[in-house]
This record gives C-alpha cells, structure tokens and sequence, in this order.
C-alpha cells in the first residue's frame, strides 16, 4: 500500500470506529493475529482489544477524535490524536462522572495486506485520571 492509503485506512479508524461507533468495522480493520501494546509492554489480543474499545465508547457516548497529525513509511503509520467525551460510564474503575474530557495520544500501527497487525499507544492517563477525579495527582 502507498503511505497515503495507509494513512487513510488508520485515519478510517479514528473516523468510523471511535467518533461514528461503527464498532463492526474492527471485524475489516484488525487481522485475525492482531497485537495491541502499551508502554509497559504488556499486550492485548484482538478479542481483549475490541473489548476495550467497546468500553471506552460505553464510557464516554459522545466521544469524538481528531486526527492532529500522521506520517507513514512502509507499513507503519503514526498517529498523533486527541478525543473529546463526556464520562457517561465507568471507566478504569470510576463511575460516571459526567465531567467533560480531553485527551491527547499517539498510536503506532503496523499494516499488512489493508488490516492492522500490530498496534503500540501512548495516552495521556494521568491527566485523562485527573480530569476524571478532579484531581491535579
């Protein structure tokens, strides 16, 4: 694939799985082996990560994602992003806030044959915490 169509079928997932909820389009976008990794180095498989996801959008009803900023060589694109939601649900343990959010991230993923192979995250959850609990840490 060209960096831009690489580009754009990642950017399909911020667009259509995280704003627009179309939670069926993981089912086109991730490979049977998907792996995805935080920065502990712990891992989810694709069953675990679409379970997460489902989550977040329980969580957080209204959520919407912008796109900042991406670049892509070969088979990796990198995404800088940020997602604005109010806290409808619980979340790591919290119960519904109802407190407005913002937060900022970058993902990583790798693409083979138009589906998502691997996939690393690094997100603000301090200050997603923070926001949640109206503490400054």
């Amino acid at each position: 694939m060209a960096d831009a169509d690489t580009k754009q079928l990642v950017r399909s997932f911020f667009d259509e799985v995280l704003t627009q909820r179309r939670i069926d389009r993981l089912d086109d976008l991730l490979d049977r082996g998907f792996r995805s990794y935080a920065p502990s180095g712990a891992s989810v498989d694709r069953d675990q990560y679409q379970a997460a996801v489902a989550a977040t959008l329980a969580a957080f009803p209204d959520l919407a994602v912008t796109v900042e900023e991406q670049v892509a060589e070969r088979d990796l694109v990198a995404t800088r992003w940020t997602a604005e939601g109010t806290h409808s649900g619980a979340l790591f343990g919290i119960e519904s806030t109802r407190r407005r959010v913002r937060v900022s991230a970058m993902h990583m993923h790798r693409v083979r044959d138009s589906r998502f192979i691997e996939h690393w995250e690094v997100m603000d959850v301090h200050g997603l915490l923070a926001q949640l609990t109206g503490s400054d840490g």
